[in-house]
């Protein structure tokens, strides 16, 4: 269960979660609980190990997503370590804007993102001293993509 993982790489508990995941995405935004969790994280450690990450994920994720490309018939599917690092270190600062990763993904299938975000995540252990840090931004900015009930336009079967 995702809300299971994400209570665990984001050190709360499970209910509270649930409770986020069930929130509408626009509402996350002014939720005290999200807007706690996005404020608490440590930019100056994403900041000077963003170079690091970028090389860990750009390792690791490509065997992931052509597994997944090929499991679930996806064409386009262009998530590498440079984009995800950078959305991670970036999207995070704002607040505001972080519900609008849930548009960019509207036609990813919600089994696919509860299904990669525990792998992603534990490709993250290889950032050493860093992973936790960034296993927490991961696991944070992944609540509006990860929240229920998420429209599916493009079934991924």
């Amino acid at each position: 269960m995702i809300a299971k993982t994400l209570a665990f790489y984001l050190d709360m508990p499970q209910v509270e979660v649930l409770h986020l995941l069930h929130t509408p995405p626009h509402d996350l935004i002014h939720h005290p609980t999200y807007l706690t969790l996005m404020y608490d994280l440590d930019f100056e450690c994403l900041r000077n190990t963003l170079p690091f990450a970028k090389t860990v994920l750009e390792a690791g994720l490509p065997v992931l997503v052509a597994r997944w490309s090929a499991e679930y018939n996806l064409y386009d599917f262009p998530l590498n370590g440079h984009m995800l690092s950078d959305w991670i270190a970036d999207f995070l600062q704002f607040p505001a804007e972080v519900w609008r990763l849930r548009d960019v993904h509207r036609g990813v299938a919600p089994h696919l993102i509860h299904e990669v975000i525990p792998e992603i995540l534990e490709m993250m252990e290889a950032l050493g001293d860093a992973s936790r840090v960034w296993q927490r931004a991961f696991a944070t900015m992944m609540i509006p993509l990860a929240a229920f009930p998420l429209p599916q336009t493009v079934s991924a079967t």
